[in-house]
């Protein structure tokens, strides 16, 4: 069908804007663009019934001011109407050839007027854009997806036979011209007219917003199975970023409700739209970026890592030498792992020393504080005593002591005018705010953190804050605690080695090929670097494990473990290694270390190690593995394994940090009602920009723990490095005898480490709080806390047994029982001790990320009332009505039991299983009795209660004596090592 392009109907001007400059298909354009001008734009702009006119008829004043500017001509666009059985949709676009400007909302009076690009209908809901779409285009589509068009689809139009077809992705975009070109060249795309406006916010009287829905146009395509793929502009302006971002996730997460698949293109500009794209680039290219859509989770996991605040420096260097920094103000520096960070800033801090200016390093690892203050020229805190200048230059510390009560008696005015050095500033900054070690003291220590900044920014201090993850949540959340209007010198080194590492990937179930390898390279005489992210003998595959599993197989080679013990044991070749650590570590052909070496640590030794190995069983985020692996800097080969899914989670373990700060609010203030003669305002003693910087970065980590391996595996090729599948074990045989032998030494060390304690001397509580507080403690001294600690906890004897049960989270389950089945008035009396606790150490405030309560928790539980089913003398089936009711009601508050319980109901868990959830998070158990033929002829098994005969009775009454006693708290000796990360 040949089109003529009319005067009348459209203009040259206008034909060539969007034919030429935006590649959009004639026929498509003169089935759905065409000019106007005068009555005719009135009568597409200004016919809604909202608009109330004068009594004369005219319309108001306003809007004839409004359209001094459209009704001189533009184009007009509109399409097909889903919600009317594809007629024609009155509502559109119009983009006038002269724009009317706009003063943006605010009251800044530097702001420039802005032109206001596209007009729609006034006083009307905005809708999405369906095209017509001419035969040609239909057909092209219908091939790329090898589908046939029938006579019948013809009659019912394009848009319903897309509809009829859930398998043709339908792609999303912004603005109608972006659409257009998209389907011209062979895709089917709907278009909205604003990035917010695939959803609609359901507001109450008072304006708060009671939910979110999507448009009905949106709503009526989100069929089962049927896939959207966002293709929104490429923007390069950070707020601009961060709208898009939300928007976008907005409305995926309202598709991914209805069942609906949900996936991104991400545009490489430097074009900002997919039309310019197409014409620049061409088809091809768009069509590469369309192959390599992303799914939405994906892409949200990849959102909270995005630096978008513009670079004041851009590099691409190997080593970034001696920087220009600012005398003043805030400093950020994003550049890869190995660059030189720290060697960069040696002249700075010498500088700033000879001129008597202070210098403070923030790190949130003891060790790495150690390293980095000896390459500066500084003292660590310890050793500020015995030094001849006695901290006069400043000295580093663990942002643990970032607070007056700590041994650094650490007081923010005295750093006026300093040079502050936050190095690995992001794990700093999640490590405050998430960390156990910081428990009992984050509100001092962010008190403290928050008036330091604020201290030296205004006495024109230094703040230099360096990652190479450097992402906008930490910028952001500096930003805020600085409390001023600050521009941020930024420098981004964007370099990436031209080869990187060869990485020899594992997918395998576990890591016995890995350990395969290791044992491997030992027998060829090679030295190994291993990195592990776990340290417990309770871990298999652990540093205690693997050094003696390794010590037996080559008791010829020297190893050195480093792991949170190790460094802290006088007795031990670690402790203090990281003052001399590249010296030292040629002494040894086998090193094995966890997180607690420290990201930042350069280990520069060559020609030492052969290679370097990573096994990584979830309990750190991937971004720290990708650190852990490159302390070593020698381009040796590396062979990772990393489990596929994580078990650890922060909070509910949401990935919408929202969800995050909505769930812990609600749980803390819902427990507090419960406390009933609690009078507490929750929301005025917590720290908004904290908690939401929190619920940013833990959503970020359980981002990374739900695609843990495939997360890995994205950060390492961004990073340059060429990875090698390893998905098939080539010695199954020896992999398995591996694990057995691996499973061996875990069982015997579990056993060994658990009698050394149960047989360690017993200690007064006078003791136990002298080595609570010593950092430096002897295995005997270590299993005498630890002995001392469980009498504390359960006020039994301590058996090699105990502290196995308790190694597995028994003590937890035990509690939540006992507040189950005593007096209810126990368990409010201990949160109201565990609430004023925290509100006495914060001065009035909490973070509400650390409260432990559990009334919340035992309420629920007698909600589903679950003591019921506690029964041993009741057989039970997954058919009895109570128990189908129990079920139903877990299903229908799943989520809340989520949040507060901690643990997920299965779609198709039937009654039994669900009851076994709830009996598991107190540490009790069903048996199975017997089997029963039913009428029908099928097997049901039948279940009942199993007592418990695990001498918890005895720890019952021993908690029973000891809330009897006056002000006694008997539970509130909080696991702090716990942390909010739980498995």
């Amino acid at each position: 069908m040949s089109v003529l392009i009319q005067e009348e109907t459209l203009n040259s001007e206008h034909f060539l804007e969007l034919s030429v400059e935006s590649g959009i298909n004639p026929e498509l354009i003169a089935l759905n663009f065409q000019s106007m001008s005068g009555d005719r734009v009135y009568d597409s702009l200004c016919s809604s019934p909202n608009i109330k006119r004068l009594n004369t008829g005219r319309l108001p004043q306003w809007v004839m001011t409004l359209m001094e500017q459209p009704e001189q001509g533009g184009w007009w666009c509109s399409g097909l109407d889903p919600l009317d059985d594809w007629k024609d949709m009155w509502w559109g676009c119009f983009k006038p050839d002269t724009p009317r400007l706009e003063k943006p909302k605010g009251f800044d009076p530097d702001a420039k007027p802005k032109a206001i690009k596209y007009e729609h209908p006034l006083k009307t809901k905005t809708r999405a854009f369906f095209l017509r779409v001419p035969d040609s285009i239909w057909e092209a589509i219908a091939q790329r997806h090898g589908l046939i068009i029938r006579d019948s689809d013809r009659e019912l139009g394009f848009w319903q036979w897309v509809w009829e077809h859930p398998s043709i992705p339908v792609l999303v975009t912004e603005g109608v011209k972006k659409a257009a070109c998209l389907l011209s060249n062979g895709y089917a795309a709907i278009a909205l007219p604003g990035i917010s406006m695939g959803y609609r916010a359901i507001k109450n009287e008072s304006g708060t917003v009671l939910r979110r829905e999507l448009i009905p146009e949106l709503q009526h395509f989100a069929t089962l199975g049927r896939e959207f793929i966002f293709c929104f502009d490429h923007e390069t302006k950070q707020k601009t970023i961060q709208s898009v971002n939300t928007n976008l996730g907005i409305t995926a997460s309202l598709l991914t409700k209805s069942a609906s698949q949900v996936k991104v293109i991400q545009l490489p500009g430097p074009q900002k739209g997919v039309d310019d794209f197409i014409v620049a680039q061409g088809a091809e290219a768009f069509d590469a970026c369309y192959q390599q859509a992303i799914s939405v989770d994906e892409w949200q996991s990849h959102q909270p890592h995005l630096l978008t605040y513009t670079p004041t420096v851009v590099v691409n260097q190997r080593y970034l030498g001696e920087l220009d920094l600012p005398n003043s103000g805030l400093a950020l520096i994003k550049s890869p792992k190995g660059t030189g960070k720290t060697t960069a800033l040696e002249k700075r801090i010498d500088d700033a020393t000879q001129e008597g200016r202070r210098c403070l390093v923030i790190s949130h690892r003891i060790q790495l504080g150690r390293g980095i203050c000896a390459k500066l020229g500084i003292n660590y805190i310890d050793e500020v005593r015995e030094s001849e200048t006695g901290g006069m230059f400043g000295y580093g510390l663990c942002i643990d002591s970032l607070h007056p009560d700590s041994q650094a008696r650490f007081n923010p005015h005295d750093w006026k005018g300093a040079i502050i050095v936050l190095d690995e500033v992001e794990q700093v900054l999640w490590h405050v705010l998430n960390s156990s070690t910081c428990y009992h003291t984050r509100v001092a220590i962010l008190k403290t953190l928050k008036t330091l900044i604020e201290v030296v920014i205004k006495s024109e201090g230094l703040i230099i804050a360096q990652d190479a993850d450097l992402s906008d949540l930490s910028v952001d959340y500096l930003l805020a605690l600085a409390n001023t209007k600050l521009d941020p010198w930024l420098l981004v080194n964007q370099y990436k080695p031209e080869n990187g590492w060869d990485v020899y990937f594992y997918e395998t179930p576990d890591p016995s090929p890995v350990v395969g390898k290791i044992l491997s390279l030992l027998q060829d005489d090679k030295r190994c670097y291993v990195a592990l992210d776990a340290q417990k003998a309770k871990s298999r595959w652990g540093s205690k494990n693997l050094e003696s599993y390794l010590a037996k197989k080559f008791p010829e080679k020297k190893i050195l473990r480093i792991d949170s013990e190790t460094v802290c044991d006088p007795e031990s070749a670690a402790y203090g290694i990281i003052d001399h650590l590249n010296e030292d570590l040629l002494n040894y052909d086998i090193v094995i270390a966890t997180p607690s070496l420290g990201t930042g640590v350069s280990i520069d030794v060559k020609g030492h190690f052969h290679a370097v190995f990573g096994i990584y069983q979830g309990a750190i985020p991937s971004t720290e593995i990708r650190q852990a692996i490159a302390r070593v800097r020698e381009e040796v080969p590396r062979y990772v394994w990393a489990k596929t899914f994580s078990a650890c989670k922060v909070g509910n373990g949401s990935l919408h940090y929202r969800n995050l700060l909505k769930s812990v609010q609600q749980f803390v203030k819902r427990t507090i009602v419960m406390l009933k003669d609690v009078d507490f305002n929750v929301d005025a003693a917590s720290d908004p920009i904290s908690l939401r910087t929190w619920a940013k970065m833990a959503a970020r980590v359980n981002g990374s723990m739900q695609r843990y391996r495939e997360s890995l595996r994205a950060g390492l090729i961004e990073e340059g490095h060429t990875l090698y599948s390893m998905g098939t074990d080539p010695n199954p045989d020896g992999s398995k005898k591996i694990k057995q032998d691996i499973t061996e030494e875990r069982d015997t060390n579990r056993q060994s480490e658990a009698q050394a304690i149960a047989d360690a001397p017993e200690i007064d509580p006078i003791e136990a709080a002298r080595l609570k507080d010593k950092r430096a403690k002897t295995d005997e001294e270590r299993r005498m806390y630890a002995k001392h600690d469980l009498q504390t906890r359960y006020g039994i004897d301590v058996t090699a047994e105990l502290k196995l049960k308790h190694d597995d989270g028994w003590y937890r389950k035990l509690q939540l029982h006992y507040f189950l089945t005593h007096d209810p008035q126990q368990v409010r009396d201990r949160d109201k001790t565990h609430l004023s606790g925290h509100i006495e150490r914060g001065g009035g405030q909490i973070c509400l990320q650390d409260m432990r309560l559990l009334t919340g928790k035992v309420e629920a539980l007698k909600i589903f009332k679950i003591e019921t089913f506690m029964d041993p003398d009741r057989l039970l089936r997954k058919t009895d009505e109570d128990l189908i009711a129990f079920q139903n009601l877990a299903f229908q508050y799943r989520n809340d039991i989520k949040t507060v319980l901690g643990f997920r109901v299965s779609d198709n868990a039937n009654p039994i299983q669900v009851l076994g959830m709830f009996l598991n998070s107190l540490g009790l158990k069903l048996e199975c009795v017997k089997r029963e033929v039913l009428k029908d002829g099928s097997r049901q098994r039948v279940y009942r209660y199993l007592l418990p005969h695990d001498g918890r009775e005895q720890v019952f009454a021993f908690w029973k004596e000891q809330a009897e006693r006056p002000q006694a708290d008997i539970t509130d000796q909080t696991n702090a090592a716990s942390g909010q990360m739980a498995a």
